[in-house]
């Protein structure tokens, strides 16, 4: 089960959500992992050839262990999931020179739970989301375009491409409970 929904949400919403998260007192956080710890990296290193790992900086929104105020209006809602939402953050990388369209970051899932992920474009970009299969191949790479969102059953492995040529790439990130 993967969905791709493009501009589900109002242009007046998608421009909301992106004039807020890159509004210069939008506080970011540094993140030297992207997705795993240095040690889980060099063991995924093994799996899979193409990792190219990259800092990025980070907004936690939502989770078990803290709860901000700032969860963008109108995405879960528009999903039409009666979902709770177990976490929620931003993610944003910037342009990587040593990146190519083949290199991804780490493949993981965010949690071991059944649950379901959606990924929301802030902005247009290149840097790729790669989904791989249970044999580590990549089964799809959608390219990132502001508004639209990727909803897939949790247990899929994934991992962003850094961009090459955008200056930034920016997703918001939702774990859903799975029922």
């Amino acid at each position: 089960m993967n969905y791709l929904y493009h501009n589900f949400l109002t242009s007046t919403e998608i421009d909301e959500i992106h004039n807020t998260i890159f509004d210069i007192n939008f506080p970011w956080y540094y993140a030297h992992e992207n997705t795993v710890s240095l040690f889980d990296l060099k063991q995924e290193e093994k799996n899979f050839p193409n990792i190219v790992d990259y800092y990025q900086l980070c907004h936690v929104f939502y989770s078990e262990y803290s709860r901000y105020s700032y969860i963008p209006n109108g995405i879960i809602s528009k999903l039409n999931l009666p979902n709770k939402i177990l976490r929620a953050k931003v993610n944003l990388q910037g342009q990587n020179k040593n990146a190519t369209t083949e290199t991804y970051n780490c493949p993981h899932t965010d949690r071991d739970e059944p649950h379901l992920a959606a990924i929301y474009y802030v902005n247009d970009s290149d840097g790729f989301t790669f989904l791989f299969d249970n044999d580590n191949n990549i089964i799809h790479k959608i390219m990132p375009k502001k508004g639209s969102l990727l909803l897939f059953d949790g247990a899929i492995k994934h991992a962003s491409g850094h961009p090459i040529k955008s200056l930034k790439r920016c997703v918001i990130n939702f774990n859903l409970s799975n029922g």
